[in-house]
C-alpha cells in the first residue's frame, strides 16, 4: 500500500489522469484508504488584488472539473477539491499538510534541464514535500 490518505494533483493532462488511475488502483486494492483529488486553478491577481480570468479559460477549467467528477463518481472515498491559488505547488503542499496526507501523486510533464528547475510543479512539490511523492511519467 502506498499510503492511507493520498493526494492526487489533477489538471486534466494525460499524466495527471495516469496519476489518478494509479491512486484509484490503490483504492481498489485497499478500500480503507482515502483519496483527495485536488484541482488547482492558478490565478494571477493584478496589483489591485482583483483576479482576472478569461471566460474561455474558465469554461475549459469547468469542463476539466466536470470530466473529473464523472470519472470518480463511483468511488465513495474519493473527495474532489477545487482550489485557487497563485502557486499550484504551494496550494498542493499546503493541502497535503492541512489534511494529513501521507502520499502525493502527480504527473510530470517531462520537462528537463533549466525549465524543470525554474518552473515545474512536480519539481517544486518533490523539493518541498514533507511526505513521499510519487511522480507518474
Amino acid at each position: 500500500m502506498l499510503g492511507t490518505r493520498i493526494l492526487v494533483a489533477y489538471d486534466g493532462a494525460e499524466l495527471s489522469a495516469k496519476a489518478l488511475d494509479t491512486a484509484l488502483q490503490q483504492l481498489r486494492e485497499n478500500p480503507q484508504i482515502s483519496v483527495d483529488v485536488v484541482f488547482v486553478e492558478e490565478v494571477a491577481p493584478l496589483r489591485t488584488g482583483v483576479e482576472v480570468v478569461d471566460e474561455d479559460i474558465q469554461r475549459q477549467r469547468d469542463a476539466i472539473f466536470n470530466q473529473l467528477r464523472d470519472k470518480v463518481a463511483a468511488a465513495e472515498t474519493v473527495k474532489l477539491h477545487r482550489l485557487r491559488g497563485q502557486n499550484v505547488s504551494y496550494v498542493l503542499l499546503r493541502f497535503a499538510e492541512e489534511h494529513n496526507c501521507n502520499l502525493i501523486v502527480l504527473g510530470s510533464r517531462g520537462l528537463t534541464g533549466i525549465r524543470e528547475f525554474l518552473g515545474s510543479v512536480s519539481h517544486a512539490v518533490v523539493q518541498h514535500s514533507l511526505v513521499p511523492v510519487l511522480i507518474i511519467k
